[in-house]
């Protein structure tokens, strides 16, 4: 399959800051990917290289045939709407969008409000592979094929920001030395080792379940609301750097944007209480809660702020709590 140029910032993007605004500036992340790519798709390590999930000052647009400079002309708000989620797309995961994108940094900044609506593509896509999977495979097994579906979809976007958050907090006894921990492209032991811990929680929990259908039902929830959550962070603190590039991340969001995220969210878990139970949901709600503050504790206190590899981080814990969640029923 052929990937599309994904938006880069001129000295590239780091796999490791695809949800952070300017972090730093490194090699291509995703050569054909997406702008914040997760690992280098062709293997090695994988915080082998830079980049950055927004736009700054300095922001160049390699030649793709599908994202241009906004144009003259105004778009009709769904026109608008239908571009920003497309952007989302684009953004978070490595599906083509062969559909034009008007590029502005107010754009980028509001494709936030979609984040748990591409959660829900990558929840669905893991729920279809462990469906398959499960077809003519243990549970376990068709588990962890779920899981590397995931992976493969998003180029593990988010379990390197996981790495190279607990390789800064837990690497380090200041703030600077952190954020420049976490600028390294090379992954250490408290990186690797949260990378097996919460890989392997997860797929064990939801290993756990009793049935297919909660199984498929926790995968889609999980990834929904786990975006909420990074979007929650990102309207409730700081971007945590100084120095470097300014991004969008660096730009407050609208109210609008963490509204809509949120009530994405509560009608995801509505649906749980309607699909499951009423007490499924309230565990998930519990569950995500639950991370977001733990990670919250984690990383903030320290960073005074967040950073797109914290951001990845809260997307990997939050999403492990609601699976641990749900198997605690």
């Amino acid at each position: 399959m052929t990937l599309r140029t994904p938006l880069r910032f001129a000295k590239g993007a780091r796999a490791s800051e695809a949800m952070r605004a300017g972090d730093a500036q490194g090699g291509n992340a995703r050569q054909g990917s997406r702008a914040a790519g997760f690992p280098p798709p062709h293997g090695g390590n994988v915080r082998r290289t830079k980049g950055v999930h927004t736009h700054t000052p300095s922001f160049t647009l390699l030649h793709n045939p599908n994202i241009q400079r906004a144009s003259t002309s105004m778009p009709s708000p769904i026109q608008n709407e239908l571009k920003t989620l497309i952007l989302a797309i684009h953004f978070l995961t490595r599906i083509p969008t062969p559909f034009e994108i008007d590029y502005t940094p107010d754009r980028l900044n509001s494709a936030s409000r979609y984040y748990p609506i591409v959660g829900a593509i990558i929840g669905s896509v893991a729920a279809l592979a462990f469906f398959l999977a499960s077809l003519a495979l243990p549970t376990i097994v068709a588990v962890l094929i779920a899981t590397a579906a995931t992976a493969l979809l998003t180029g593990a976007f988010h379990e390197d920001g996981l790495a190279d958050t607990f390789d800064g907090i837990s690497g380090a006894y200041d703030r600077a030395r952190s954020l420049e921990i976490m600028h390294d492209s090379r992954i250490g032991t408290f990186g690797a080792l949260a990378l097996i811990l919460v890989i392997t929680l997860k797929i064990a929990a939801l290993a756990s379940l009793d049935d297919t259908t909660t199984i498929i039902t926790a995968l889609i929830a999980a990834h929904i609301i786990s975006r909420t959550s990074t979007v929650i962070v990102k309207a409730t603190s700081t971007y945590a750097r100084e120095n470097g590039i300014a991004g969008p991340q660096d730009i407050p969001l609208r109210p609008i944007n963490t509204v809509i995220a949120t009530l994405t969210a509560l009608i995801t878990i509505a649906a749980l209480a309607l699909i499951l139970t009423p007490t499924h949901a309230l565990l998930a709600t519990a569950g995500a809660i639950t991370g977001h503050i733990l990670i919250r504790l984690y990383f903030q206190p320290k960073l005074k702020g967040h950073t797109g590899d914290t951001l990845g981080a809260t997307q990997q814990i939050t999403e492990l709590a609601i699976y641990i969640a749900f198997a605690a029923i």
